[in-house]
């Protein structure tokens, strides 16, 4: 603050930056507490549990914040995570945890914040976040993509020979955790690539239990149930899911999946998609796809598949990749980005 020199009144100067989590790592308190409140998160949760690879401090300088003076006025975290797709790498970037204080919403910190992450993670193949408000998000070119269902919770009998045990992630053995890591990877979707340090942080999140399913001495799938106050008695990850599969978990909650039967379900909250890098994202498309994009400006896409040249929307190529309302001809695993890692 400075005194004016003819007069004892204080003046107070404020000035406004943004900053990250790890340049002013004294702001997490107020950050989570931000976060909270806009949420609306209710004892016992804590989203600093329940997101802990966001709020990790191996993730803080991407943790960005408005603050004024001491007080946090927005944050926007970001979480760079990768595919593999015929063994190479493809970055992408997800975001979560965004907060503007009450007294300071429509006065345009969100949009100077979120263009200011935006314009430094250009290097990613696309850019995801979860949100309803799809007009809002439209505006920083999000679209929303995605074919996730909600089987609903069902009792039934158990086969006799299965056995169900569940226990925190992180209480598993290194044998039990050695198994979870091959169904995961070897589940016909496409899943974010996870390292040792991606599986230390998720097992963190104590809000999750994990279930192993066992035929004799054979572990044969596991599934994750819980997270945070959102995910109660929802199963968001799996090892494997076929109709069998599907129905034991539906023993335990509601079941998120990609998975198509003709048991009754609701179609889900999409993901909001963003084109990043053309050069990336036009790699994965042919990588994954087998689609070759040929070039991409503000509104649409231009690609040739199976030799026949077309032009589409950005909103319409998205939705016809990803779903919902997928190309018939595409038969592609569904991207599905499990509970653990959404944010």
């Amino acid at each position: 603050m400075l005194i004016h020199p003819k007069s004892p009144i204080i003046l107070n100067t404020y000035i406004m930056k943004i900053t990250t989590l790890k340049t002013n790592p004294e702001f997490r308190e107020k950050t989570l507490k931000l976060i909270e409140e806009s949420f609306g998160y209710e004892t016992p949760h804590s989203f600093a549990v329940d997101f802990y690879p966001l709020m990790a401090e191996s993730n803080l300088e991407n943790c960005y914040l408005y603050i004024e003076d001491d007080r946090v006025l927005a944050h926007i975290a970001a979480l760079p995570r990768v595919f593999t797709l015929n063994n190479e790498s493809f970055p992408f970037i997800m975001y979560g945890g965004i907060a503007v204080a009450e007294d300071q919403r429509g006065k345009g910190l969100f949009t100077k914040l979120f263009n200011h992450i935006l314009n430094k993670k250009q290097n990613y193949c696309f850019h995801l976040l979860w949100s309803d408000q799809v007009d809002l998000y439209k505006k920083f070119n999000f679209f929303p993509t995605g074919d996730l269902k909600s089987y609903p919770y069902k009792k039934s009998a158990l086969p006799q020979d299965i056995k169900i045990k569940n226990k925190k992630l992180i209480k598993c053995t290194d044998e039990e955790l050695m198994q979870i890591k091959q169904l995961y990877e070897s589940c016909n979707e496409l899943r974010i690539a996870r390292d040792d340090q991606h599986w230390d942080e998720i097992a963190k999140i104590e809000s999750s239990e994990v279930y192993l399913v066992t035929q004799g001495q054979q572990l044969i799938n596991y599934f994750i149930v819980g997270k945070g106050q959102d995910l109660q008695k929802t199963v968001h990850e799996y090892g494997q899911i076929n109709l069998s599969q599907l129905t034991l978990m539906q023993n335990y909650g509601q079941v998120w999946s990609p998975y198509k039967c003709n048991k009754p379900q609701q179609q889900l909250l999409l993901t909001n998609m963003r084109i990043g890098s053309p050069k990336l994202f036009s790699h994965f498309m042919q990588q994954y796809a087998r689609i070759e994009v040929l070039s991409i400006n503000k509104k649409e896409i231009s690609f040739e598949f199976k030799n026949s040249h077309y032009n589409f929307s950005k909103d319409e190529f998205l939705t016809g990749v990803f779903g919902p309302g997928r190309f018939k001809e595409l038969k592609l695993p569904y991207l599905n980005i499990c509970g653990l890692d959404s944010i």
